[in-house]
């Protein structure tokens, strides 16, 4: 049975700016790290101070760049032009951001848990950029319609709704797996934590550096009588299982290789493991196989190294159940927060707003998850997230007070229905022009 941990204790909007402040000027004190020249960048005053310039990325929305302008400076006198804003974000390095955001989140001490452990969820997004004549990211949708993308590889916390971390890689999906290893050997992510992740990660190689970290982890794969995954050749009971199975991978072929193939795993020498080198022939790895029904004759097959003893075959179908989390945070990113509108062609610039984007979204989650909301009604009700951002930008620029910020996400709250479900709408999708943009 699951054990959901959840804090008493709820830190107010004003504590969880202050965290923000901190977090931005401690990061300004090495901000010879962030620039283009550390000599010279951000040395005198201006009107675009680094901090307001982060500040201002940080509230970016569907406008044009002259509104958003507008939008953040209250005083006209202070306002500087378009032109002036994009020079000074081109000194600014986007991994600043990034370093903000680990700051912010290690501030607070309140996370849930179940079974003592973060429920972590690594999954990509694509997103659509402005076409430039020189890139070499154009490449094609499922519709042949000819696209330029980043593709975001993001680990996210399912329970506490914030994004640890996240890499920005070309439209290929072929590197997730080397992602995920990258963010695994970062740090950035709890320790007591569990890794789940879709079927794109069914991966010896990501298995292995799991356990060489000592690192839980629970991933989808394709289900029994696949004839290219990880349950190909192992010999399993039909309908729910929890069976424990022992691999034992090697570039060797052998006799007794070939002739075990329920044992052993050939791995040829153009595939990736990188704990198999001239003085190891083979790595020995024993993994737990889940198989739950999900429905009246669908099954998931979960890879994992959690023990029996800490979770039930019967957990896994809600554990596992929280991965869609990352889903919803990332249309949120997207469409609520406005990552789909960018507004530069410049790639650095572009990797500032989405980087931005994900600080933005975090410092509104906390917000949101901080703010107690009675629940005595026939559904479990949660905070209207659209409305919130809204109102938090305003709070962030100091526009309203704490008090009426809480009184309006509370105001406007939504049904929370766990059972919900709709088919996912597929369709053709492009950057967003900077000439139809909200005025």
């Amino acid at each position: 049975m699951l054990n959901h941990s959840k804090s008493n204790i709820y830190y107010s909007p004003s504590k969880i700016k202050k965290n923000l402040n901190k977090s931005i000027d401690f990061t300004l004190q090495g901000i010879q790290n962030y620039c283009l020249d550390p000599v010279s960048n951000f040395t005198r005053n201006r009107k675009l101070s680094a901090r307001t310039l982060i500040e201002c990325i940080m509230n970016f929305s569907n406008h044009s760049t002259l509104s958003e302008l507008s939008l953040f400076f209250s005083d006209m006198e202070d306002m500087p032009t378009p032109s002036a804003l994009c020079q000074r974000r081109k000194l600014l390095d986007p991994e600043i951001f990034k370093r903000i955001n680990r700051l912010f989140l290690c501030s607070f001490d309140n996370y849930s848990t179940i079974n003592g452990y973060r429920i972590l969820a690594q999954d990509g997004s694509s997103i659509n950029i402005p076409f430039r004549n020189d890139d070499t990211r154009i490449t094609y949708n499922q519709f042949d319609i000819p696209c330029c993308q980043y593709h975001i590889n993001a680990l996210y916390d399912c329970l506490n709704h914030i994004f640890l971390d996240w890499s920005i890689d070309t439209a290929t999906k072929k590197q997730e797996s080397d992602a995920l290893i990258n963010i695994i050997y970062s740090g950035h992510y709890p320790q007591n934590a569990i890794f789940t992740a879709d079927r794109g990660y069914e991966n010896y190689n990501l298995f292995a550096h799991f356990i060489e970290r000592n690192l839980k982890f629970a991933i989808r794969v394709k289900d029994i009588n696949t004839k290219n995954g990880i349950m190909t050749n192992i010999i399993t009971p039909d309908g729910t299982f929890d069976i424990t199975v022992s691999r034992t991978l090697t570039r060797l072929q052998t006799k007794e290789i070939k002739a075990n193939k329920e044992r052993y795993v050939f791995v040829p020498s153009t595939s990736r493991f990188d704990f198999l080198d001239p003085t190891h022939d083979d790595y020995e790895m024993s993994l737990r196989v889940v198989r739950f029904k999900t429905g009246d004759s669908n099954y998931e097959t979960i890879v994992t190294n959690l023990s029996d003893d800490e979770f039930s075959l019967e957990d896994f179908k809600e554990l596992y159940h929280y991965r869609w989390e990352e889903e919803t945070a990332f249309n949120k990113v997207k469409n609520t927060l406005g990552m789909v509108y960018f507004h530069a062609v410049n790639r650095k610039l572009i990797q500032q707003e989405i980087n931005a984007t994900f600080l933005m979204y975090n410092v509104s989650e906390i917000i949101v998850n901080n703010i107690e909301i009675k629940q005595n009604r026939k559904y479990s009700y949660k905070a209207n997230f659209a409305n919130a951002v809204t109102n938090i930008r305003l709070y962030l620029r100091n526009l309203l007070n704490e008090k009426r910020l809480v009184s309006r996400i509370k105001k406007f709250l939504v049904p929370i229905r766990p059972e919900r479900s709709y088919e996912r709408p597929i369709k053709s999708k492009s950057v967003k022009p900077f000439n139809h943009r909200t005025s």
